[in-house]
């Protein structure tokens, strides 16, 4: 299961890519078709975080600093957040939009994949070592 949420990061990181790469190109049918694919994965992928993952690690024992279990539930909700008005966002551009309009969306849909980006590093750096350690076998 591990190495398929690790895969599933790739997804996600990808999908957001492409989304961008739509918006460039103008194709905003295109990019919001690729944002609500990413938003339900998202939510899909948060629901295996929280509900199955995120319990085993927290009985771990003590994690460092920056891998305490609120850190990733903060950062769900923070990209959670950004997503919803985001995809506002992306619902209301209208093919006749001024290139301002769109590159504020441009701009928002950076940062919530640099959020996104932040926030896999973390769990792949922190959180998933500890589990597979956890669950090697002894």
């Amino acid at each position: 299961m591990l190495s398929g949420i690790e895969k599933e990061h790739r997804i996600l990181e990808s999908l957001l890519l492409r989304h961008q790469e739509s918006l460039v190109g103008l194709d905003f049918s295109a990019a919001l078709g690729v944002l609500e694919e990413f938003s339900r994965r998202t939510y899909r992928h948060r629901r295996v975080e929280e509900d199955d993952l995120l319990p085993v690690y927290s009985r771990l024992g003590e994690p460092p600093a920056d891998g305490e279990p609120e850190i990733f539930l903060q950062e769900h909700r923070e990209i959670e957040e950004q997503l919803v008005e985001h995809l506002t966002s992306a619902r209301s551009i209208s093919p006749s939009a001024d290139r301002r309009a769109v590159a504020v969306l441009v701009e928002r849909a950076a940062r919530l994949r640099m959020a996104l980006e932040q926030h896999i590093r973390r769990e792949e750096r922190i959180m998933l070592p500890a589990l597979l350690a956890r669950l090697a076998p002894k």
